[in-house]
């Protein structure tokens, strides 16, 4: 009998891809614990589960697998302790924190010509927003203290971050370490922010201290805020989320295609931890640009590529939905499991590269910037 592979219900395509191996079934990932794990070899989860001696240390599982590129919810020492196999899915849903970052800007009128931008946290996915922020022709630094300060054209102080025109914080959640990142953006550095600066939090959202966030905000009406993901989640303040230009439900890595990446790359290291056959290894989900300074865009140019972006990415809706939930919601209880829901029924939400609008720009600046993007209009 193949071995049992037990998989977080929010995991696309996981019957394809482990079934090969390995016989899969569903469990709610916030909700699993160690009675649930009977004879399973093998548990595939994402970011809502917590993995530790206390889930784990009378099981049978042998491989944990995250189909996330963050790892806080694992406790990766223990794993090694025990010898149990681990793998994360590092870069799977970069382009999809590029597109919804990209897509937020659209939204809130955002030209990023004309503006500076900081970066806090340039790994997988912050390197990858450092990235398509300077193809697009943007003023980009970044603040990264863990990584190699020559992989950037730019890097900084988190001083130098601060001072941007749009900070974008995507470091990983840490506690410990010389810089952890728990709180690393509270009361002083939020009041070091410049006058209408925006503030973009799409990484782990106790990075940010959310109470302090919403006292500052209350005494500086100038500031912007884009918030997808929330200190206590699954809970989320309905005070803050008022505050918000744009609030989500922790979706801006849902894309289907980062989805379905990170399954694929999970599956390739399950069946090499095991030794079992499988068909391929894992695409690149890195997308190459086109052409990597556009021509400056006129106003008009900047209406139509914005245009296009929210035709292909509704991130209106996405917040709309978390306003509603929060909005309704009778009690704290509703809110989390309401915010699991939205989560888990998220609509299929394609990448640039495999969407097709319906209005091609005619202006070359335009394409030139969509195409930078990754849209498919060569």
């Amino acid at each position: 009998m193949k071995p049992l592979i037990l998989v977080d219900e929010n995991i696309p395509e996981a019957e394809l891809y482990f079934e090969n191996f390995g016989r899969v079934e569903r469990f709610a990932g916030r909700n699993l614990t160690a009675a649930d794990l009977g004879d399973a070899k093998a548990l595939i989860v994402r970011s809502v589960t917590k993995v530790n001696a206390t889930l784990l240390s009378a099981s049978q599982v042998e491989f944990v697998g995250t189909c996330t590129i963050g790892t806080d919810h694992i406790d990766k020492h223990w794993l090694t302790s025990q010898r149990i196999g681990f793998s994360s899915a590092p870069g799977c849903n970069a382009n999809s924190v590029v597109e919804y970052v990209i897509a937020a800007l659209a939204y809130a009128e955002v030209d990023w010509q004309n503006l500076s931008f900081g970066v806090v946290g340039c790994g997988n996915v912050g390197g990858s927003v450092y990235r398509a922020l300077s193809n697009l022709g943007a003023e980009v630094v970044g603040y990264d203290p863990l990584i190699d300060q020559n992989k950037f054209p730019i890097m900084g102080s988190l001083s130098d971050v601060l001072s941007c025109d749009v900070i974008c914080i995507h470091a990983p959640l840490t506690r410990d370490g010389e810089f952890p990142t728990q709180y690393m953006i509270a009361a002083d550095e939020l009041m070091q922010l410049k006058p209408g600066a925006l503030l973009v939090s799409a990484g782990r959202g106790a990075v940010v201290n959310n109470e302090d966030l919403l006292t500052v905000k209350k005494q500086r009406s100038d500031l912007r805020l884009i918030l997808d993901v929330w200190a206590h989640e699954p809970w989320v303040c309905k005070e803050l989320l008022a505050q918000a230009a744009i609030g989500t439900p922790h979706i801006a890595g849902y894309s289907w295609d980062g989805k379905v990446m990170g399954t694929r790359m999970i599956s390739t290291a399950l069946a090499q931890f095991w030794g079992a056959a499988i068909s391929s290894e894992p695409a690149s989900n890195v997308v190459t640009p086109s052409c990597s300074r556009p021509l400056p865009l006129s106003s008009e140019a900047w209406q139509q590529v914005r245009k296009i972006i929210l035709q292909s990415y509704d991130i209106a809706s996405d917040d709309q939905r978390l306003r509603n939930l929060v909005n309704n919601a009778s009690s704290r209880e509703d809110v989390e499991r309401g915010f699991d829901q939205l989560r888990r029924n998220y609509p299929e939400r394609r990448e640039f590269r495999f969407t097709s609008p319906v209005d091609k720009p005619s202006d070359l600046a335009a394409r030139q910037c969509l195409e930078t993007l990754g849209f498919p209009f060569l």
